[in-house]
């Protein structure tokens, strides 16, 4: 029996043998190579057959340092070698670009980094990792994740570049001093294309993040900003987010100086409350900024119900001031917030239920345990919008704010029958801002008409709209007295001895529009603080009139 099944596995060894050698040799068969196996019998060929597409070899050379400037065109170079050096050895289609900066009179401007890139995403894909750049004394490959052309203008303000052919190409120049931007599409038979590059005055930040102790802050965040000018608070224009480096120390690129010529810059640093500072800024370099986070406390709590029972996923946010913070409570209803060294608040959000009575928290550097925390539950507020006349108004946004923290609640928005309802907010009272647009209106500022005194649960409100006082605003020379025309500027209206009741602020910043007097919607005859702001001269006025039922003369401001 042993013999039998021995020689039965020395047959099927024989076997698997045959079969392997059987299909190398069909498959080596023809050239050596891996070739599809044909029946038996053909004589033929097949009759589908793989054909490979043989693309050919777009290859340049980078030049080194020494033959990068034989390799662009000279500008008293002839056509002929202009063309030939734009298609490039490897048959790269190419055009070159002869920047020149100028500044707001057309004086050229040296010194300039020039950068060009594609404008569209997909070429600058397409032409990713490709040696692109020839430019004036130096080489720079291609970038590996975008196609950046860099070169930088002369004396005379000039800088020409080299680059692969694309439909739209995006120019940035940048210096310490300058920065600019303008967008080219090149002509598709063009060698040469001349562009203009418009640039203005620039400010770059250089310096370091320290504790209040001098020790350096290294790893904070630094968000670069420019505050908009006006007493309502509004959210700085973002320029930038850099990082400081172990020894605290960062930089920023080159950004347009602003009108105001401030600049805002908030720092957050692991588990130290964020820090804000504002300085002043002119055109060039300011490498002596010092950014200061002063050591503060550490908030710890438990967030709870009526019942006592732990609150998860309740928003945590530091307020009062403002530091950016946010952490969320665990399962347990625990939370771990930093506040500043000088105090703070707390506001915590969960839906349905809000609760910012936490303020001027102090506590040592270790932190402090508060216990506790109630965050009671919420109800809606709903009503109806109508004006003086009792018609419904339709189509009206109504902000329900908290005014401990003028956090907005809710947003709802009346229908065709004027009335409007919020979602569940959290408990407490509330106003309401509301501004309404009637026809017959004059062109000009509207403003919010407040409502105090709405309390979570209230759902059976009439609010009812008045029709305001239109006052005319002119604004007048402080040396001649006629009226002073500006594009850029800020109003605002402020009820007299209440600063927290701002009805209208506005922001003038459409370019190439001036004016010297507009249409101002006051909520209600009384006394008002009428302020404007011109932030490029710098000048500002805020006066007190009294408003009466009927418009009388226009509002005088002389900004100084």
């Amino acid at each position: 029996m042993t013999r039998k099944r021995a020689l039965l596995v020395a047959v099927l060894v024989a076997l698997f043998a045959l079969a392997g050698l059987s299909i190398r040799s069909c498959v080596t068969a023809g050239d050596g190579k891996n070739a599809p196996v044909r029946p038996r019998g053909a004589t033929s060929e097949p009759r589908t057959r793989e054909l490979a597409v043989v693309r050919p070899e777009r290859r340049r050379t980078v030049p080194t340092d020494e033959s990068s400037a034989a390799a662009v065109p000279s500008s008293a170079g002839s056509d002929a070698d202009t063309a030939d050096t734009a298609q490039g050895d490897g048959g790269v289609d190419e055009v070159r670009l002869v920047v020149t900066a100028r500044d707001g009179t057309g004086r050229p401007v040296s010194g300039v980094a020039v950068t060009v890139r594609p404008l569209r995403r997909f070429e600058t894909s397409l032409s990713s990792g490709a040696p692109l750049l020839l430019a004036q004394g130096s080489a720079q490959p291609g970038s590996e994740r975008a196609a950046r052309l860099h070169g930088t203008t002369a004396d005379t303000g000039v800088a020409q570049i080299a680059v692969m052919r694309v439909p739209d190409l995006r120019v940035t120049g940048r210096s310490d001093a300058w920065t600019g931007q303008v967008d080219v599409t090149p002509a598709k038979d063009a060698v040469t294309v001349d562009v203009s590059l418009t640039v203005v005055p620039a400010f770059r930040l250089e310096g370091r993040v320290v504790h209040d102790d001098g020790t350096p802050v290294s790893n904070a965040r630094i968000y670069i900003a420019v505050p908009l000018p006006g007493r309502a608070r509004r959210m700085p224009r973002r320029l930038q987010v850099v990082n400081s480096d172990k020894d605290g120390h960062f930089t920023c690129g080159s950004h347009p100086v602003p009108d105001t010529r401030i600049v805002e810059c908030y720092v957050m640093a692991g588990t130290v409350a964020g820090a804000s500072s504002r300085f002043p800024v002119t055109a060039g370099l300011r490498g002596d900024v010092e950014l200061v986070i002063p050591r503060g406390t550490v908030i710890r709590g438990r967030c709870v119900d009526e019942e006592g029972e732990p609150l998860a996923g309740v928003r945590v946010r530091g307020i009062m001031p403002p530091t950016g913070e946010i952490t969320m409570s665990g399962r347990d209803g625990r939370f771990s917030m930093p506040v500043p060294g000088g105090g703070g608040g707390l506001l915590f959000f969960l839906a349905g239920r809000v609760h910012s009575a936490l303020r001027d928290l102090h506590g040592p550097p270790e932190g402090v345990d508060i216990g506790d925390v109630l965050i009671p539950r919420g109800g809606t507020i709903a009503g109806r919008l109508i004006d003086d006349e009792g018609h419904a108004i339709a189509g009206v946004e109504v902000v329900l704010i908290d005014p401990w923290t003028e956090h907005a609640a809710a947003r709802p928005k009346t229908d065709a029958e004027g009335a409007f309802g919020s979602e569940v907010i959290g408990a407490g009272t509330h106003f309401a801002l509301a501004a309404v647009r009637r026809s017959g209106d004059p062109p000009g500022l509207h403003c919010y008409f407040r409502f105090e005194g709405l309390h979570a649960g209230d759902t059976d409100l009439t609010l009812t709209v008045p029709r305001g006082v239109w006052v005319e605003v002119v604004v007048h020379d402080v040396t001649s007295g006629a009226p002073l025309q500006f594009e850029k500027g800020v109003f605002t209206l402020v009820r007299d001895g209440a600063p927290h009741i701002v009805p209208v602020h506005r922001v003038f910043e459409t370019g190439g529009e001036t004016r010297s007097s507009f249409m101002v919607q006051v909520p209600a005859p009384g006394s008002w603080s009428f302020e404007v702001e011109l932030p490029v001269s710098g000048r500002a006025d805020r006066r007190t009139f009294v408003v009466a039922e009927e418009p009388g003369a226009p509002i005088v401001l002389t900004p100084r």
